[in-house]
């Protein structure tokens, strides 16, 4: 069984995994790739028992950001990650949420196209359990992320399609957009309005780009943010151009 960290919860930011744990569940993980089906019942019986530690999941987000893993390993890691979250969020601690909010985030940069995609889709998942008023700075990070001049393209990408997955997964997206009405929460997705329109126009806009950009401009219509609202005829003119 992994081995507890004896630091304080509220210091799990700083949390550092034991190496002969981490080891043992790369080894575990890299089991699983070509694993017969006996074999599989077997590593996810180990996994189970793995599970009952309260940084299960800090040791799996660790390993899915260790470019020093073999790149299957960390996808692994990241999507059983993923699948730890959705089913059994409600017994994270606080502080455990806090630490994958932190990783998720760097993880969207990874170098690897796959990798990122997978931290799109914890940043979804978490995102989904927590709401706006539990994570108000994603949208914001993501957002001033966007903006930045030095952002690389596939940074860029991946940020809207973990953006497009966050609306695809929420059951009510009219109760999300009702934030863009609250000052405290709508700035982030006011200022988005101009860089989605913007990735529209521009001719250099990778078809994945131009696809999330439209797409979640539609979503906004349910909350009409006043950037768009003040655009609407440059919207309808990219949509029937």
């Amino acid at each position: 069984k992994i081995k507890q960290n004896k630091n304080s919860l509220s210091e799990i930011k700083m949390w550092q995994p034991n190496p002969g744990d981490v080891n043992e569940l790369v080894t575990l993980l890299r089991s699983s790739i070509n694993a017969t089906t006996e074999q599989h019942n077997s590593i996810y019986s180990k996994l189970e028992h793995y599970s009952q530690s309260g940084h299960y999941c800090c040791y799996l987000g660790y390993i899915a950001c260790d470019s020093n893993v073999d790149k299957s390993i960390r996808q692994i890691a990241t999507l059983t990650l993923k699948g730890n979250v959705d089913k059994g969020f409600d017994k994270l601690d606080p502080e455990v949420i806090h630490y994958l909010k932190e990783i998720a985030i760097t993880g969207i940069e990874d170098s690897e196209a796959f990798i990122r995609r997978a931290f799109g889709s914890l940043i979804a998942a978490l995102y989904c359990h927590l709401g706006q008023t539990k994570w108000p700075e994603l949208f914001p990070n993501l957002v001033k992320g966007l903006n930045d001049c030095n952002i690389t393209l596939p940074f860029f990408e991946t940020t809207l399609e973990t953006m497009s997955k966050i609306l695809e997964d929420l059951e009510d997206p009219k109760h999300y957009f009702l934030l863009i009405k609250e000052e405290k929460y709508g700035k982030p997705l006011n200022d988005l309005v101009p860089i989605l329109l913007n990735c529209c126009e521009n001719e250099l806009s990778s078809h994945t780009i131009l696809r999330h950009a439209l797409f979640q401009i539609n979503m906004f219509l349910y909350g009409m943010p006043a950037n768009l609202l003040r655009n609407i005829n440059r919207f309808m003119e990219i949509l029937f151009r």
